[in-house]
């Protein structure tokens, strides 16, 4: 499948050029009730941007300095600290079929008949704990929108979160209830050698192999912003 895009919006106004997340759906009918259908990103799990106190969404980074790592004479091994602000991770529950019915979590405790069978509350623990992210990482893109993988890409399981002051930024909360994390990398200073824009792209893969076709998690839509190089 071939998929062109013109650069410009719903509008029709010509868009800025950078890096855009998309979501692919295809359907595939073979009948009244007989349609099947798949994507390219996650059903189970979505990550997004934080907003701040004013309830703007967070784009840029906050740079938290300059690291020569203990050898001021050799620039070589030099870095930029960036704090990743405040991305947010949520997660939709895997419903269970805990009375034997062969229905999933159709009646939850709520004090009502929700699937009309007479019974009431009868699903008291009606979802799987939830699973997390099995993988993410943070990748940079160049001021070309070119990915260096050996100078800019992170595993976040590996990056302490400050928020939980624990490495848990693949953890998520069920439902709307968003899980925000603050995270911070360390750029190589030979990365960013001129005052231009760049981008964070933040990704993750969910952990429910066991929901989609291929049997493979999947990974999410991006999120991420434009950070501007402190420096000349």
């Amino acid at each position: 499948m071939e998929i062109e895009w013109d650069g410009r919006d719903d509008m029709g106004n010509v868009v800025e050029r950078g890096l855009y997340a998309y979501e692919l759906v295809a359907f595939q009918a073979g009948g009244a009730l007989d349609i099947d259908d798949d994507r390219k990103t996650s059903d189970w799990l979505f990550i997004d941007c934080a907003f701040d106190e004013q309830g703007n969404p967070i784009l840029e980074a906050e740079y938290a300095g300059y690291d020569d790592n203990g050898t001021p004479e050799d620039e070589s091994d030099d870095h930029h600290l960036y704090y990743i602000r405040r991305y947010k991770s949520r997660e939709v529950p895997v419903p269970l079929d805990n009375d034997g019915d062969l229905w999933e979590n159709e009646d939850a405790v709520n004090g009502r008949d929700d699937d009309g069978d007479g019974a009431v509350d009868e699903d008291p623990e009606d979802y799987q704990p939830l699973r997390g992210a099995s993988a993410g990482v943070i990748r940079l893109y160049d001021p070309d929108l070119q990915h260096d993988p050996q100078r800019g890409k992170w595993n976040i399981a590996h990056l302490r979160c400050s928020e939980h002051n624990a490495y848990d930024g693949l953890t998520t909360n069920v439902g709307w209830r968003w899980k925000s994390h603050t995270v911070w990398v360390r750029v190589p200073a030979s990365a960013l050698n001129e005052t231009r824009t760049r981008c964070f792209v933040i990704s993750a893969q969910d952990s429910h192999d066991d929901q989609a076709k291929g049997h493979r998690g999947k990974w999410v839509r991006e999120a991420g912003g434009k950070w501007e190089a402190p420096f000349g």
